[in-house]
């Protein structure tokens, strides 16, 4: 999650149910998913060598396709079972799901614009100018800091309920419903010292790659630390970020994972709960955003609100890509392999009931 440029690419968003072709019953489940191609095409894609019949009960354009994606699964996260598919009955999806979509469309009808024009400006080198903000900016730039201000509370609660699944580990393998651990295979990894040395001055000419870019960091005056704003959610924070005492290593593999209880029922639920906020308030975030970068454009800042100096760099720097194409025998000989490790994989679904 975070503030940053979703994809601009607009697509269908779609709600698909299965039917048993022998007794006609409609299944539990609605998958709740995108195409960038017609509703039709995905469902006859989805239909072969499925015993079920599938319709879609409601499908909508949207800009922002893979956005309004994530929307849904986040609002939805606590009737999320698995997957794209969701626990939601066919009313739930006509009174929930798709006035949700509606509103979706509308928004993203209305900042397309907006978003795009971020999108085109990031390879556009800046004016060099910075320019007082007209009252009309000053304006957005105060509902951004305090929509700002709600998407950090949200995001700090969301955190509190992902240490607290995390300090619930111990040495188990896993919360059994709520998260699993994962082994993650170490990573190989280039010794470019032992690599240089042993290649000549000329021989490391070749390993180096010139690239010009635009270069720039978007920096928008916001809402200021967590501290300032919630000074409660911020003690639950920091108080949660202290109870998580070890991360899971790979002795915990060998272990079971903790049996399901209602205590991590309840905490996964909060989790899981604490996503439709956090996906509402940044859905906020990023409209007011995106109005600021387009109202600045191709100037450098507007004065206290946003700041975005774009220029062109060219760099020389080692490539490893050149290093493997033209020595790959010394390349192979320095190559090192990283430690396995363990990853959380936290459900974002439930195969459970509340």
């Amino acid at each position: 999650m975070g503030l940053n440029l979703p994809k601009t690419t607009p697509g269908w968003i779609y709600c698909i149910r299965e039917q048993d072709y022998l007794d006609q019953t409609w299944g539990r489940y609605v998958k709740l998913g995108l195409t960038a191609r017609t509703v039709e095409q995905r469902i006859r894609e989805h239909q072969t060598g499925n015993p079920r019949r599938e319709t879609s009960e409601y499908n909508i354009k949207l800009e922002l396709m893979h956005y309004g994606e994530k929307y849904l699964h986040h609002y939805f996260a606590t009737d999320r079972i698995a997957g794209e598919w969701f626990d939601l009955d066919n009313q739930r999806v006509m009174a929930d799901v798709a006035p949700i979509l509606q509103t979706l469309q509308a928004e993203m009808t209305a900042r397309a614009a907006d978003f795009r024009t971020w999108e085109g400006i990031k390879n556009v080198v800046s004016s060099g100018i910075e320019r007082p903000p007209t009252p009309a900016e000053t304006a957005l730039h105060e509902q951004y800091i305090a929509a700002e201000a709600e998407y950090k509370v949200a995001e700090a609660l969301h955190k509190v309920h992902d240490h607290n699944l995390r300090a619930m580990i111990g040495p188990h393998d896993g919360l059994e419903g709520a998260l699993r651990l994962i082994e993650v295979s170490g990573s190989e990894s280039l010794d470019q010292t032992a690599f240089m040395a042993m290649l000549t001055p000329a021989q490391i000419a070749l390993c180096d790659e010139t690239k010009t870019a635009i270069k720039g960091t978007l920096n928008l005056k916001g809402a200021g630390p967590l501290k300032s704003l919630n000074q409660a959610v911020d003690t639950a924070l920091k108080a949660a970020k202290a109870s998580v005492t070890s991360k899971p290593g790979l002795s915990n593999l060998t272990a079971q994972p903790q049996g399901l209880t209602q205590a991590i029922k309840d905490e996964h639920m909060l989790f899981l709960s604490s996503k439709r906020a956090l996906k509402v308030a940044e859905w906020v975030c990023l409209q007011l955003k995106a109005q600021l970068v387009a109202a600045l454009g191709v100037d450098d800042a507007i004065t206290d609100v946003i700041t975005w100096k774009r220029t062109e760099e060219t760099a020389t720097a080692f490539s490893s890509k050149l290093a493997k194409k033209h020595f790959p025998n010394e390349y192979l000989a320095c190559m090192t392999k990283g430690s396995n490790s363990v990853r959380v994989d936290m459900h974002e679904g439930r195969t459970y009931v509340p």
